[in-house]
């Protein structure tokens, strides 16, 4: 966020209502410490890609959290 710190942005982040996630890592642990609505594109890793043969999308995207295409 503007000219936070990167503790202070992951706690803001962790606060807010609605999190539409990115790929990145810091994106997924803002995600999972909001106790609000999650967005994440589906298609991370692309289909068949060396990432997704080694992922267990299960254990990376919580059910709760909502695919979006």
């Amino acid at each position: 966020l503007l000219n936070g710190t990167r503790d202070s942005d992951m706690a803001t982040l962790s606060r807010c209502n609605h999190t539409i996630m990115t790929t990145g890592t810091f994106s997924w642990w803002a995600a999972y410490l909001t106790a609000g609505d999650v967005v994440y594109y589906k298609d991370w890793p692309r289909p068949n890609s060396e990432l997704d043969k080694q992922m267990f999308k299960q254990d990376y995207f919580l059910k709760n959290w909502l695919p979006l295409a």
